[in-house]
């Protein structure tokens, strides 16, 4: 795409570095930080606290988190495991297309504090990020990709709207399902 100078003016900064889509960006609340989220299963971390003049030119590096696999999710290992000839060069191609086809970043959200991260993944999971770009927690419960997730108001609970139809709902201080507003 071919931007014309007459819509973009001189102090548009690109941010390139990605290697697929981009599917969501979120401003920090209280920084000048950036995220963005992509296909190519990152979240990159954009960091303008600096001189915005010096941006025209050159943009800021990124920061890379990466896809954190949970301890107890992996691909299934019944494909892996019923193959007894499997090679690692071909069991790195499996991972890496399971890699490629499921795990890209769909969403993601800043809590209100900045404190918390909060991203969406084609693979089910919701992952909690500090604002440095530590995983926290990898919250795990939808069998398919997270599409929405926005934390309450006051930043202690984060919602995951999925598209296996359900919402679940997680305690962001200790990572597990939020069973509270069940009570009938």
């Amino acid at each position: 795409m071919q931007a014309s100078s007459s819509h973009c003016p001189d102090t548009v900064t690109v941010l390139a570095g990605h290697d697929a889509e981009v599917f969501c960006c979120s401003w920090h609340p209280h920084n000048e930080l950036l995220a963005s989220g992509s296909g190519d299963s990152t979240v990159r971390l954009w960091n303008f606290d600096s001189d915005a003049t010096h941006f025209a030119n050159s943009p800021p590096e990124s920061k890379v988190l990466e896809y954190v696999a949970p301890p107890n999710h992996s691909p299934s290992s019944s494909i892996v495991e019923d193959d007894h000839d499997v090679s690692s060069f071909s069991l790195c191609l499996f991972l890496g297309a399971y890699r490629k086809k499921v795990i890209q970043v769909t969403t993601l959200e800043w809590s209100a504090s900045g404190d918390l991260l909060a991203t969406g993944c084609m693979d089910g999971i919701a992952r909690l990020w500090t604002r440095d770009g530590a995983l926290k927690y990898a919250l795990a419960a939808h069998s398919e990709s997270i599409f929405s997730l926005r934390f309450d108001a006051l930043g202690k609970r984060l919602l995951t709207g999925s598209y296996d139809k359900c919402v679940s709902v997680w305690d962001v201080n200790t990572g597990a399902s939020d069973t509270s507003l069940l009570k009938p």
